[in-house]
């Protein structure tokens, strides 16, 4: 559903987006489910609804700590970046902040350890909305350090337009700053 709801928006096709997050929002969220598709349910639902979104009684930060507490560095990873892009791509501000800041703490508990390839990729486009967290916080130092850092060289293949076209967007609200 994910995908049938991103190749709505974009074909810029509101009726079908509409259609799409209505099917996504039914579906029951579990940490079972991988991290990949937990990112872009919870992205898609906060990105289009917010917490009104959801069902009263489910609390989604909990459910995202709960998740955290599951999962390992790489599948914590995969949740955030695929939720932030959508949180992004909508201007979420308020989600794409505790996520960001949520992920930041992991990746400084993770700074120590030897990453592969794949874990530098992840965290380098990471570092796109880490940025953007820090610019909508006010911290416009921290987060031009954060946006220094990043290789476009290690953006993904398959994404590498939609992440240049979000790494454009934030350099260009830094670089007056």
């Amino acid at each position: 559903f994910a995908l049938k709801y991103t190749q709505a928006v974009q074909n810029k096709n509101p009726t079908k987006q509409a259609y799409w997050v209505k099917k996504i929002i039914k579906i029951q969220p579990s940490k079972e489910i991988h991290p990949i598709l937990i990112g872009r349910y919870l992205g898609i639902c906060l990105g289009k609804g917010g917490d009104v979104a959801f069902e009263k009684d489910f609390d989604v930060f909990s459910f995202v700590e709960d998740c955290f507490n599951h999962y390992n560095y790489i599948q914590k990873t995969y949740l955030v970046l695929f939720s932030i892009r959508y949180l992004f791509a909508n201007k979420n501000k308020d989600w794409l902040i505790r996520f960001a800041e949520l992920i930041e703490n992991e990746l400084i508990k993770e700074k120590q350890l030897d990453k592969n390839f794949w874990e530098l990729k992840l965290d380098n486009q990471l570092l796109i909305y880490i940025a953007y967290a820090k610019y909508l916080r006010g911290n416009t130092k921290m987060a031009k350090v954060c946006l220094n850092k990043i290789d476009l060289n290690l953006f993904d293949v398959f994404r590498y337009r939609g992440l240049h076209e979000d790494f454009s967007e934030v350099q260009a609200l830094l670089k007056n700053k």
